[in-house]
């Protein structure tokens, strides 16, 4: 092999472990850097998720905390076929206002008593087992029922007839808050796709709503899944009634990690390409410099003649490096 081609091998070899090292190297500075960043975009759109959650729960909650105290609702709940008080202050409008899906007013035993929707792909049946899936809901839990009878509010998630909802409710009392209670009023948000909807375009994600807990998970505690495009995150949320059906899954767009992948991807062509254009480079000067001169002094000391005491050919002098000198000393021994 050619000594050319040798160092041209060296060179190559000592290139590509300098490519390696630095892609290491850049592997082990870089991907912890983009990893903290992820997370921490993570963890905000993961507090941000429980943000939006707790804000529309406690909007609701705050909704039924300002109509239960009121005398027209004190009224109308004891005569509820009287309909002014539905037409003044329950309309289709006033509910959309409201972002109130259904309003129920529930009697001292905890039975329907009156009954507002504007959910109107349900038919008449679905609407009376919604209702009566409600009543049996809150008859077999007595915590519930307790709290109601002590004026506290109740508020939080809940599925009810296999519909994710938002509910909050209290007891009826008069403007002053007197009583005695004539029954509760419950108000009802459904979760749905425009809810999802509005809440993945402010968190810039996607959020969707499963109704089947994950196993060994912790209610109001993420859980993470990644692969090479998403990061599903999942929230249990307990409802009301002690059950962990609802779970919240974020998917976050890996947009760091893809961004890392493509900067590896660059800088490794990018590293190739230098390498060869190095080599390149390498190769030539090796053949102007060293290997072009060492087959002149080859061919040279292939055709020495002798004539008399002169050599031909004579080499061209020039250069002060080693293999200047040593062709010098060749022809100072031939001469």
């Amino acid at each position: 092999m050619r000594i050319g081609t040798k160092i041209a091998f060296s060179q190559l070899a000592m290139g590509a472990l300098i490519v390696a090292a630095m892609y290491m190297a850049a592997y082990w500075v870089w991907a912890p850097e983009y990893e903290r960043w992820e997370e921490r975009q993570t963890a905000d759109k993961e507090k941000w998720t429980q943000h939006l959650w707790a804000a529309e729960e406690k909007r609701l909650a705050l909704t039924v905390a300002d109509w239960a105290p009121w005398d027209e609702l004190y009224d109308f709940a004891q005569n509820p076929a009287e309909r002014k008080f539905e037409r003044d202050n329950l309309s289709d409008d006033s509910m959309t206002n409201l972002r109130v899906d259904w309003v129920l007013l529930l009697d001292p035993a905890y039975k329907v008593r009156y009954s507002r929707s504007l959910v109107g792909a349900w038919d008449e049946k679905e609407r009376l087992r919604f209702e009566e899936e409600w009543e049996a809901l809150v008859g077999d839990s007595p915590e519930i029922q307790e709290q109601l009878r002590q004026g506290v509010s109740v508020n939080g998630g809940a599925i009810v007839n296999g519909q994710p909802v938002l509910v909050a409710a209290q007891q009826i009392l008069h403007s002053d808050k007197r009583g005695p209670g004539v029954g509760f009023l419950v108000m009802f948000q459904l979760v749905d796709a425009d809810l999802l909807k509005e809440f993945s375009q402010r968190l810039q994600a996607t959020l969707t709503l499963e109704q089947n807990g994950r196993d060994g998970q912790l209610a109001n505690a993420w859980s993470e899944e990644k692969d090479a495009q998403l990061i599903r995150a999942y929230w249990p949320v307990e409802d009301i009634f002690g059950r962990s059906g609802i779970v919240l899954r974020l998917d976050i767009e890996r947009h760091l990690y893809q961004e890392m992948q493509h900067q590896y991807r660059y800088f490794f062509l990018l590293s190739i390409a230098v390498l060869a254009m190095s080599l390149l480079i390498s190769v030539y000067g090796l053949d102007l410099l060293l290997t072009r001169r060492l087959r002149r002094l080859g061919d040279f000391l292939a055709n020495i003649r002798n004539v008399g005491n002169e050599i031909q050919p004579k080499l061209p002098r020039g250069g002060n490096d080693e293999l200047a000198r040593i062709t010098r000393k060749i022809e100072e021994m031939l001469e």
